[in-house]
């Protein structure tokens, strides 16, 4: 088994723990104009809402999510910046979420509204976001962007069902049988053309599997559309395996990932045992379903010991 090794692509630095690729908002000449000028105009309040884009007290971009009590005294005691620790009345405080990462509470008296956030906004924080704070990110900004869930989950689709065979459900490759560079190289074709089969935007696969176990299995990082050099999809395949994706909206390592793959198969298994029909991903009726889903019961068998074996994991 093999994590990929030596891979200097944008994708894979990104998987492997370089998130050096920030986000900072653009401002046209216009708007950095107006900015520059509203910032200097220290009588001028404006009432913020629900969805703003604004700068903090210190400089931060943020979308504004929801009015908040405001804190004690003692909070604005021991904060650094000194108009927080000399503010005489309360007035009205907001949760942000900065564009950086995190969330903060700031006064109305001393945001200054840049424009109203737009659901790329919000993307690109839940994008930035680390796998742990993905869903608690995307859940507060739910709130403003009620259709944001939809932006970031998978669509419906069919798995990918390329070179298929009827040993697929019975067979298991053999690690001896194989050239882990050459495997590599034909898993990435693979999920190139599964990809091609799919009806979604992408940038460019990953060039080595951000996961693999050779010959059996690999995870690949998938490049976001809209953000580049950011992972937007997860695609599974591997020797003998059918091929399926997901969102990395929320779901920002290989670990992560398999075990969503893991999830959504066993519970295609049992909707397909039991006649049911699973909302989000099907089973081509073109192909052997009955051999398809032997292949995934075994394949979801070793997906649960990889998962549970952390030594498989240590240098992710």
């Amino acid at each position: 088994m093999h994590a990929a090794q030596d891979c200097r692509c944008s994708i894979c630095a990104q998987v492997h723990g370089n998130h050096s690729l920030g986000y900072q908002l653009k401002l046209n000449a216009r708007e950095r104009n107006n900015l520059d000028s509203r910032i200097h105009r220290l009588g001028e309040r404006v009432t913020l809402v629900p969805g703003d884009l604004v700068l903090d007290n210190h400089q931060r971009q943020g979308i504004v999510i929801q009015r908040i009590e405001p804190p004690d005294r003692d909070w604005l005691s021991i904060q650094s910046d000194r108009r927080i620790r000399e503010l005489r009345f309360s007035g009205h405080w907001w949760q942000v979420l900065p564009l950086s990462g995190g969330s903060v509470s700031i006064p109305e008296s001393l945001a200054v509204r840049v424009r109203a956030s737009t659901l790329d906004d919000a993307l690109r924080l839940v994008w930035k976001s680390d796998r742990y704070t993905a869903s608690i990110v995307s859940r507060t900004l739910s709130t403003v962007f009620p259709n944001l869930p939809a932006a970031l989950n998978t669509p419906n689709h069919t798995l990918g069902m390329l070179d298929y065979d009827e040993s697929w459900g019975a067979v298991e490759v053999s690690h001896e049988d194989v050239v882990y560079d050459d495997w590599c190289r034909s898993m990435r074709t693979i999920a190139r053309r599964y990809l091609q089969t799919q009806d979604i935007l992408h940038g460019e696969v990953g060039e080595e599997p951000a996961w693999d176990a050779a010959p059996n299995v690999a995870v690949f990082a998938i490049e976001s559309p809209m953000f580049k050099g950011w992972v937007g999809w997860w695609v599974i395949c591997g020797s003998s395996l059918p091929q399926d994706f997901l969102s990395a909206g929320t779901i920002k390592h290989p670990y992560d990932a398999l075990q969503e793959f893991h999830n959504r198969w066993r519970d295609l298994i049992s909707c397909v045992l039991n006649n049911g029909k699973k909302r989000d991903v099907s089973i081509d009726q073109s192909s052997n379903v009955g051999q398809v889903v032997k292949c995934l019961e075994r394949k979801t068998r070793l997906m649960s010991g990889w998962l549970r074996d952390s030594s498989l994991w240590t240098d992710m």
